[in-house]
């Protein structure tokens, strides 16, 4: 029987676009698989800072520490593990800047530690990375030396005869790299909140701890632009001064935040 010419080429005309279906799919799979690869491929970071190469860190925690009272061991444990906490919660790829506070010039602090975290074995993709590798990276270019800053910012052994936090705070707050940062921010301030400086007629150790007698006494200070930070505040405990801490917290701390605008502000340990 000779063949239909009709069928023959409707069989033709449907291979034919059985054909184009089967390439298009392939096509699609490929492009796919290359996005994937773009997407999950870890983000190349500076080796020194540890932060992205091709974009900002993704958000920004500056922790200052006031170690200006007299630490004791309970205040050195507390303070290293705040510290601790605060790099293990630190988002992926986030920066991470530890300063401490100079009693005789506030404003200039001393820069503690500052990367980025480049990513422990839980942010590793196995198929482009290798999770062990990167979990010893973390460990030895973030994790051991945050534990070390920690540690060298709780080593002040002697109190300081003054302690400006609130000048110190102003300076954390007008960093020109934390000023400037345009993602989510993050201040945490580790204190026992007894502003003292006494060149000013001003201690939280007396009676009038509060904001606006602050303000008076401090003719020029500008409370700082805090607005859209999220603010938290541990505070090391003086047990013979909890009434002086409370007084601060109550009457200094919490107005001065509320002026500065900060958000979600938060008092730990009093």
């Amino acid at each position: 029987m000779t063949p239909n010419p009709l069928l023959r080429k409707a069989r033709k005309r449907s291979k034919d676009a059985l054909g184009l279906v089967l390439l298009g799919l392939t096509f699609c799979g490929l492009l796919a698989a290359f996005a994937a690869a773009m997407v999950l491929t870890p983000a190349p970071i500076d080796a020194e800072t540890l932060c992205p190469l091709q974009a900002p860190p993704t958000s920004m925690t500056l922790i200052l520490v006031d170690a200006s009272g007299p630490l004791e061991p309970r205040h050195r444990k507390r303070l290293r593990a705040a510290i601790e906490e605060e790099a293990n919660r630190l988002p992926y790829l986030a920066l991470l800047n530890i300063r401490g506070m100079r009693p005789n010039a506030p404003r200039e602090l001393v820069d503690v530690f500052s990367r980025c975290n480049p990513g422990d074995s839980r942010n590793a993709n196995p198929l482009f990375s290798n999770p062990a590798r990167i979990q010893a990276r973390w460990k030895a270019q973030f994790s051991d030396p945050v534990k070390a800053a920690a540690s060298r910012t709780s080593n002040t052994r002697q109190a300081a005869s003054t302690s400006p936090i609130l000048d110190a705070l102003a300076g954390a707050s007008q960093d020109l790299a934390f000023a400037s940062f345009a993602g989510p921010r993050r201040l945490v301030l580790i204190t026992d909140l007894l502003e003292h400086d006494p060149d000013w007629g001003f201690s939280a150790y007396a009676d009038g701890a509060d904001l606006s007698r602050f303000l008076a006494r401090r003719v020029g200070y500008e409370v700082p632009d805090l607005s859209g930070i999220e603010v938290r505040v541990i505070v090391l405990d003086r047990p013979d001064l909890l009434h002086r801490q409370t007084a601060a917290r109550d009457g200094l701390w919490r107005p001065f935040f509320d002026r500065a605008g900060a958000q979600d502000v938060r008092f730990e340990g009093l």
